[in-house]
């Protein structure tokens, strides 16, 4: 998974040209943000639901109570590049104290999208392998 999520990010972007600033969007530990770093992200910031005790000087991390009062105060960030691995199918399902919502994942894309600078990018990645029996479970 962490070449494949390599070569999408440096193949579908321009993460390459450096200085870019990049939204991960969940991750407890920080392999994706180790991977846009090594290929020339400027900067990294995280949104998780959790706590994260970070000491990267490249990056941020923040809950999404702390993103949406910054967004409402207008001192959010735009991104040039937004990356997901196996994260965005859980929003709306309750299970991290968000609230219940069958278009938890639509929204969560949207909100990414407003935050997103003109022309910029997404790599999402989410389990699809037809040997799941996918079913949709709220907590």
């Amino acid at each position: 998974d962490t070449m494949k999520m390599l070569e999408s990010i440096r193949t579908h972007t321009d993460i390459t040209q450096g200085g870019k600033h990049v939204l991960v969007l969940g991750s407890e530990r920080p392999w994706l943000e180790a991977l846009v770093l090594y290929l020339g992200a400027q900067h990294v910031t995280t949104l998780e639901y959790g706590h994260i005790d970070n000491k990267h000087p490249n990056i941020t991390t923040i809950t999404p109570d702390e993103f949406r009062k910054a967004y409402v105060d207008g001192d959010n960030i735009q991104y040039d590049i937004v990356v997901s691995f196996s994260s965005i199918e859980h929003s709306g399902l309750g299970r991290y104290g968000d609230a219940l919502n069958p278009w938890g994942d639509i929204l969560a894309i949207a909100r990414a999208r407003c935050v997103t600078k003109d022309g910029g990018y997404m790599v999402l990645a989410v389990p699809t392998q037809k040997e799941y029996n996918d079913y949709l479970q709220f907590n």
